[in-house]
């Protein structure tokens, strides 16, 4: 009879509590570590600090800032949960990175279905970004709803920066950390580790899935298009308990992570908002959602089968 293999093996012998603030504590340190660091590339780049903290694409030295605040993403991102990861796995568990596969064999075929997945969902994406916009949070007060506005303002002009690149190096450089680190190091931390604590916690995938999709939502701090991020850590989370292979939720989070960080360059190009790209009519995203929704059974489905004949 084909199973799930749901979690790691040694998700069983270890304490959950224990292993979560060990990677909590982990990240803390490893973020200041982060900021230290960031710190002294700063002061070694000679680059003024109030031009890198207020870019400007009129600014002379905006390519130089551009590569040099693309480094310190990397760097942090790699650092808080890659570094996390694999210290809390060490430490508590004596475990390897590689050992929270269950289903390790990488195959090209669930690889294209999960690139499908991710291309069909991207109208039903784009719909949810724009409702996602509409929320009003004045019911949370005035500070706190002008703090989202502007947080939401600030983070759009920052992002319209760094994609706003010039040349190839910094495309690749771009790619390289909000597609591929990006796509290694939160799939690591979110999928592979929260969300194997929260399955081993509660025994409920559903709940584990749904709950750290919400946690990489809210960790983005970026509340007003927080709803597609929770809906995306969703079914990378899926994908990761169905399939038992968590290269496979990396390849989803790279996919969806490259094809919108191209997308915005050429907006940017063309010289159109950024919003451009969430636009879509409802009924566009009504398919998309119903396809997302087929597919993801159809997949799981083809998973099952698959399991079947291996075992």
């Amino acid at each position: 009879m084909p199973t799930f293999k749901t979690q790691p093996a040694f998700f069983s012998h270890i304490k959950p509590g224990n292993m979560m603030l060990t990677l909590l504590g982990c990240v803390l340190l490893l973020f200041v570590a982060a900021q230290l660091f960031s710190l002294f590339l700063i002061q070694l780049s000679g680059l003024p600090t109030a031009d890198i903290f207020t870019p400007d694409l009129n600014n002379p030295k905006a390519g130089d800032i551009r590569v040099l605040l693309l480094v310190m993403q990397g760097l942090t991102s790699t650092l808080m949960f890659v570094g996390s990861s694999w210290i809390t796995l060490a430490w508590t568990a004596n475990a390897y990175i590689a050992e929270l596969n269950t289903r390790p064999t990488f195959k090209i075929k669930n690889a294209a279905w999960v690139t499908l997945l991710c291309m069909i969902s991207l109208p039903a994406i784009g719909y949810l970004s724009e409702l996602n916009r509409l929320i009003d949070f004045g019911w949370l007060g005035t500070d706190i709803n002008n703090y989202i506005t502007d947080n939401e303002a600030k983070l759009g002009t920052l992002t319209h920066f760094l994609v706003s690149v010039t040349g190839l190096g910094q495309g690749l450089l771009l790619v390289l950390v909000v597609a591929v680190i990006a796509a290694i190091s939160e799939e690591l931390f979110f999928r592979g580790l929260i969300q194997n604590l929260l399955l081993r916690s509660s025994n409920n995938p559903h709940l584990a899935i749904w709950v750290t999709a919400f946690i990489f939502g809210f960790i983005h701090m970026q509340f007003l298009s927080m709803l597609p991020r929770v809906l995306l850590g969703a079914l990378f989370g899926y994908v990761y308990y169905w399939s038992g292979n968590l290269y496979l939720a990396i390849a989803g989070h790279f996919i969806n992570n490259f094809v919108t960080a191209i997308g915005m360059i050429a907006l940017v190009e063309a010289k159109l908002p950024d919003t451009t790209l969430d636009s879509a009519p409802w009924w566009a995203s009504l398919l998309s959602a119903f396809g997302l929704s087929f597919g993801a059974y159809l997949f799981r489905r083809q998973l099952y089968e698959s399991f079947a004949d291996a075992d």
